[in-house]
């Protein structure tokens, strides 16, 4: 793996623990923010806007489920 992606991966995984994410949930928002950015191909991460998440995850099957 790059070490960029690398980097990025550790802080974002940092970031999910400032906001008291325990352990065990971690790996699941990995693999929400993989599945994101699978689906936004061709956009940086960086031009994303608050409003552009908030309409992916209101598309997702299930979302009733997810909790804020």
């Amino acid at each position: 793996m790059d070490d960029s992606i690398s980097r990025f991966w550790d802080k974002y995984i940092e970031k999910t623990k400032t906001y008291k994410v325990n352990n065990e949930s971690v790996r699941w928002y990995v693999l929400r923010a993989e599945h994101y950015i699978t689906a936004h191909k061709g956009l940086r991460l960086v031009r994303y806007t608050a409003d552009d998440i908030s309409a992916y995850l209101s598309a997702i099957p299930g979302k009733e489920n997810l909790k804020d």
